[in-house]
């Protein structure tokens, strides 16, 4: 009987683990905020004295194929010496963090950067007002734009070497796998951490592929190496942390929790496209958007379309009221007829418009969601 209920007990404690470390645990375009302070809006909160980061809709981010953006978005203010922090709690806080992978991602648009390299502004973070962080982003000055840098819970972060040009759109990805627990070595530096740049997002991004990861080794700390360790993985923070601090936007957030990184990428829910299909067909003599099918739709739906010449094609989705929701096609493609899924699972029900741009010609189809 001992046997049995011991068993019991173990596949209860699986399944807790489970049902807390596996999913999408945070999803948000900042769709129908009002334009103002952020802090007190859904369900995000500011802590400390120095400036609240603020909603606009005036220039959407967007990113070809990201499952976010769009719409309005947070613009990050002018540095102050007061330090602040603005964050969203997790529905769910995941307590279960050890020995899964989280990957979080979000559209980072940039005016302002600083030669100082110890102010991080986006992170990762223990529930509520917990001041625990990890999965630390950086920027700096570099020439005429700026690396992004990446650090588990340390001030000094690892550089990537790409240049990102300032007040252009740019996709980032985080990966972090908690490892063994612990807060003393070799336990506490074991995690490992990596960051990408507009990455593929048809297939999970390689390690190989990352603009530059934190090894498990090192002096830089793990998250659940802070004593006493961090009760759970619960919220996605910007931080004002002084004269030092960036200048931009951001939007479209997805964090995905897995008990493997390929679980952990596919709960991110990252892209809007599953494929761009070829569909064999005659050389094309005429340019056309043919009527999405199903429509209505609920949640995704097959949009077809035809080029006659080699071109940058764009084919894009906007709300009833002309705001862009998401970049399904912006890329060279050559004559033929294509195909392509949207998947509209974060989008709200009513009246949207599939718009194709190439070799200046636009056409357009109204579609209809139906929750």
């Amino acid at each position: 009987m001992r046997t049995l209920a011991t068993l019991f007990a173990v596949v209860a404690l699986l399944l807790v683990h489970s049902a807390q470390a596996l999913g999408q645990v945070l999803s948000d375009d900042f769709t129908g905020l009002i334009v103002g302070n952020l802090a007190g809006q859904s369900s995000w909160t500011k802590g400390g004295t120095g400036p609240d980061v603020t909603v606009a809709n005036i220039t959407p981010l967007t990113r070809s194929g990201y499952n976010g953006g769009g719409g309005e978005y947070v613009v990050m203010p002018a540095p102050s010496a007061t330090s602040s922090r603005v964050y969203e709690t997790f529905a769910a806080p995941v307590t279960s963090y050890n020995g899964t992978t989280f990957y979080f991602s979000f559209l980072l648009n940039l005016s302002s950067t600083s030669t100082t390299a110890t102010n991080y502004f986006i992170s990762l973070g223990n529930s509520g007002t917990g001041t625990s962080y990890g999965g630390k982003l950086f920027a700096r000055t570099s020439g005429n734009g700026c690396n992004i840098g990446l650090s588990k819970t340390s001030n000094t972060a690892v550089f990537g070497a790409t240049v990102l040009n300032l007040n252009t759109t740019y996709l980032i990805v985080v990966r972090y796998t908690f490892n063994l627990a612990g807060t003393t070595a070799p336990n506490n530096l074991d995690d490992i951490a990596y960051l990408w740049i507009d990455p593929v997002l048809t297939s999970e991004p390689t390690v190989a592929s990352a603009e530059c990861s934190v090894p498990a080794a090192g002096t830089d700390t793990d998250f659940d190496g802070f004593s006493p360790a961090p009760a759970d993985v619960g919220n996605f923070i910007w931080h004002n942390r002084g004269l030092g601090n960036p200048t931009g936007s951001f939007d479209g957030i997805r964090i995905g929790n897995g008990a493997t990184s390929a679980a952990a990428w596919t709960n991110l829910k990252a892209s809007t496209v599953t494929d761009v299909e070829a569909i064999p067909h005659s050389v094309p003599t005429e340019f056309a958007l043919s009527k999405n099918y199903p429509n209505p739709f609920n949640p995704s739906t097959q949009i077809q379309y035809t080029v006659t010449s080699t071109d940058v094609v764009q084919l894009r989705i906007y709300d009833a009221l002309g705001r862009l929701v998401t970049t399904l096609v912006n890329s060279v493609q050559h004559p033929g007829t294509y195909s392509v899924r949207w998947n509209a699972e974060r989008a709200t029900s009513g009246v949207y418009f599939c718009r194709l741009q190439a070799t200046g010609k636009i056409e357009s189809q109204k579609m209809l969601l139906v929750r």
